[in-house]
């Protein structure tokens, strides 16, 4: 099953091809009063990189204030052949939720591709970020990550923990496997073939750790404990040190832990957004999900993900990896 999930993203690059250009902040995202800030104001762009972006021009969540959410939609722009002309409306399904992130999906009918997204906000309303992909069919699948800031960023000051800060939470992914539970799709009726049902999704989480250098300007950290959502171990990542500009966005390499040796496998990127810099949203790319040398490994594995991740000590809910570690008092 595994090798014939695999086999969808055959020359996938082709797919790629279709990624979106740079993306406006907030994609047009209606604010709480009805407007349309469609990234003017004192929000400044928000640029994200093409091998993040992929297929996915724009998110924009439909908040129904409903308090268990169940109401609530995404609406996603640009994926081809999720939806018609070029949007298209996700629903909540909580089956398919992961630590920290809604999921929600779409499929349009049984023979369609069914199309699955991850969506987290911060919990100071600054940020917000999400994954979305559909498993493949007719060998080629297509994904994509959207991230937007929500209210300005204030950096600290310099002299605030010596500029640096650290962000830690969990991270939720979407790979272009079959996946092994929880399966959402329309069923198939006799008659049909079974090689034109689409593949759902096989989904991944981990917990993430960054540290940012307000200072030098640098951000590094790692996703560590990855594994499919069915418990299935996944090799842990490092984010390669990168530069954060002027507007607070880096874009940087991940590496499998512990192997530099294999250099770079994909792409990941993110900002920081809030009151002195309280919280950061982003998204990862992995061309590679297995280790070279992993009999799981078909050449063919990719993975889309994204994590929404609170400051140490900011005062929102944090996880323990934050304990003991510097504030900005």
């Amino acid at each position: 099953m595994l090798k014939q999930a695999s086999m969808l993203a055959l020359l996938v690059a082709v797919a790629a091809c279709t990624g979106s250009q740079p993306n406006p902040v907030n994609g047009g995202r209606e604010d709480a009063d009805g407007g349309d800030d469609g990234g003017a104001g004192n929000l400044p762009e928000v640029v994200i990189p093409a091998d993040l972006a992929q297929d996915v021009s724009s998110v924009s969540l439909d908040d129904q204030g409903t308090a268990d959410q169940s109401d609530d939609t995404l609406t996603v722009v640009g994926v081809a052949l999720d939806g018609s002309p070029t949007e298209a409306v996700y629903t909540r399904q909580p089956v398919l939720d992961q630590p920290g992130y809604e999921a929600y999906s779409t499929q349009d009918d049984r023979l369609d591709r069914i199309f699955v997204a991850v969506s987290a906000t911060s919990e100071d309303g600054s940020v917000r970020s999400t994954a979305v992909a559909d498993g493949g069919q007719f060998n080629r699948y297509f994904r994509g990550v959207f991230y937007e800031r929500l209210t300005p960023l204030t950096r600290p000051s310099e002299t605030d923990a010596e500029g640096l800060v650290s962000y830690a939470g969990t991270y939720a992914g979407l790979t272009n496997l079959e996946a092994q539970e929880n399966d959402v799709r329309i069923p198939l009726q006799p008659g049909d073939d079974p090689s034109t049902a689409p593949t759902q999704p096989r989904q991944t989480t981990g917990d993430v750790f960054l540290n940012v250098d307000f200072s030098s300007n640098q951000v590094n950290g790692s996703i560590s404990n990855r594994q499919f959502s069915d418990g299935e171990d996944l090799p842990d990542l490092a984010l390669i040190n990168a530069e954060l500009d002027a507007e607070g966005q880096f874009t940087g390499t991940p590496e499998f832990d512990g192997r530099p040796d294999l250099g770079g496998q994909g792409t990941y990127g993110g900002i920081i957004g809030g009151t002195d810099a309280s919280s950061t949203a982003g998204g990862v790319f992995l061309d590679n999900i297995f280790l070279p040398d992993d009999p799981r490994d078909s050449n063919f594995d990719q993975e889309v993900g994204t994590f929404v991740l609170p400051r140490c000590g900011s005062g929102a809910t944090t996880p323990a990896t934050c304990s003991g570690l510097d504030d900005l008092d």
